[in-house]
């Protein structure tokens, strides 16, 4: 019986530490979320004082973003059947792009055509794979900034 007191006098001193810890634990989460988001750019204009300014800047800066689901089904959608994606990247409002297609040059135009992209351009030459016909490259694709729904696929 003195055990049992004991203990619930321990988990009742003890249960504002361990939800103040679960707390800070889903804050820490939040934010580590958020940068992975935005990049060091969107970190560098969060100049609010408080922290709860601070968090609304970063979402709204989130938020002027295209969501990041969207993009990458449209982008995958305007893909052809014969190109791949190996390696995405995206910092800012600016999306690296790496893989391999039968003709390279043939993914610009449906990537430009998408309404969420600005610019789609090679960041590196392409290379040729004499076996297999197939094409390396590495685009730089320049988003539009704007809120989700004015970027929105169709």
């Amino acid at each position: 019986m003195k055990f049992a007191v004991c203990l619930l006098a321990v988990l009742a001193m003890g249960s504002p530490f361990l939800r103040n810890y679960i707390e800070t634990s889903e804050n820490l989460e939040k934010a580590a979320e958020l940068r992975l988001l935005l990049g060091p750019e969107g970190l560098q204009k969060v100049t609010s004082s408080t922290p709860q300014d601070r968090f609304a800047s970063l979402i709204g800066q989130r938020n002027a973003r295209p969501p990041v689901v969207a993009m990458l089904e449209a982008v995958t959608r305007v893909m052809p059947d014969t190109a791949y994606l190996a390696q995405l990247q995206l910092e800012g409002n600016m999306l690296q792009v790496q893989g391999v297609a039968r003709s390279a040059s043939d993914l610009i135009a449906p990537l430009e055509a998408l309404p969420m992209v600005v610019s789609a351009a090679f960041a590196a030459p392409v290379l040729r794979d004499p076996a297999t016909r197939n094409e390396q490259f590495q685009l730089t694709i320049e988003l539009a900034s704007g809120t989700p729904s004015e970027v929105e696929p169709e």
